[in-house]
């Protein structure tokens, strides 16, 4: 699920379920971009253009009173998903200590954000998703 600052819900796709759609013609799936952008599918390219660069998909689900949507978004980087700043420190450090690798700290907030925001509950959120996102983001 990802709410826009404007309070509008979207239901965040996997790959699998947005060509399902698309081949059906069921509903529209739009683009949701990080800058709460968002933009219909029209074509197949726009859909591949999603999978080049890494955008999420959805579809629409509805509105909420913007103080409402506010709050979910201050609070969703605490207790939605046990994972933290914290978690992101510690593996950089265990990562260091066992290969060497250097990480800006400062980077570690927008994956710790990108984390969340794309994770496929089929599969879950596990250490290899964290050094995914550290060598994505973070890596100096």
């Amino acid at each position: 699920m990802k709410i826009t600052k404007d309070g509008f819900i979207w239901k965040v796709i996997t790959l699998q379920q947005a060509f399902e759609i698309w081949n059906g013609k069921t509903l529209e799936i739009y683009q949701l971009r990080d800058n709460d952008v968002e933009g219909l599918i029209e074509s197949i390219e726009d859909l591949n253009e999603c999978i080049h660069h890494n955008i999420q998909i959805g579809i629409e689900v509805g509105r909420i009173e913007v103080e409402q949507a506010r709050e979910i978004i201050e609070n969703s980087g605490r207790g939605v998903i046990t994972y933290s700043i914290a978690d992101f420190e510690g593996r950089a450090e265990y990562l260091k200590k066992e290969f060497g690798d250097e990480y800006d700290e400062t980077k570690f907030p927008i994956a710790l954000e990108r984390m969340v925001a794309r994770h496929d509950m089929n599969d879950g959120i596990t250490w290899v998703s964290v050094d995914f996102y550290l060598n994505e983001y973070c890596k100096k």
